[in-house]
């Protein structure tokens, strides 16, 4: 079908598929993977009809779906290197399942499901389980105070990692270090 008088202009097409085909490369991260060549301005500026718009709009699509990283992750591989990211950035108080899932070029859905398909446990209580772990034994081991274990452990917010840490042992940091010391 061409383009008529009554249909939106041809510029006009050219911006809108531009700006759909600039959010699914952003979205589908497919800059990484090299993807770059999807955009071609060159191609657009081609595109005289709707079914060209739609047939470069389908081929766009086509491309970032195959080079998707999260589909070429092999699954047991990407929860090992999960869990040793955790277990050496634990401390970090800015990681988050989020900051997590851009790490291993997955989202933070897959992430999701494929932590706790294999280590039946949510990624989040697992990072949330090693930091009190590590909490526990500072508080034994050594004279930090609370709010500096709290800050070595990944806890900005002492009060936080007060309650998250009563809610795991069942005692405050306080009471902890008095029974163990």
């Amino acid at each position: 079908m061409r383009m008529t008088k009554k249909s939106p202009s041809l510029p006009m097409f050219r911006l809108l598929y531009n700006d759909i085909i600039h959010v699914l490369i952003s979205e589908w991260k497919a800059e990484s993977a090299g993807l770059e060549s999807i955009y071609n301005v060159f191609t657009l500026s081609q595109c005289l009809t709707i079914q060209d718009f739609n047939d470069f709009l389908c081929e766009a699509c086509s491309m970032i779906m195959k080079s998707r990283p999260e589909e070429n992750v092999d699954r047991s591989r990407l929860v090992e290197e999960a869990v040793h990211y955790m277990e050496e950035n634990f401390s970090r108080t800015e990681l988050t399942m989020s900051a997590l899932a851009d790490y291993l070029h997955i989202s933070s859905v897959t992430l999701a499901v494929e932590f706790k398909n294999k280590m039946g446990i949510r990624p989040s209580d697992y990072l949330a389980n090693l930091r009190m772990e590590q909490a526990r034994e500072l508080l034994v081991t050594t004279n930090m105070l609370i709010r500096e274990i709290s800050l070595s452990v990944g806890y900005e917010d002492d009060h936080v990692f007060t309650r998250r840490f009563k809610k795991y042992t069942g005692k405050t940091p306080g009471q902890y270090r008095e029974e163990h010391m």
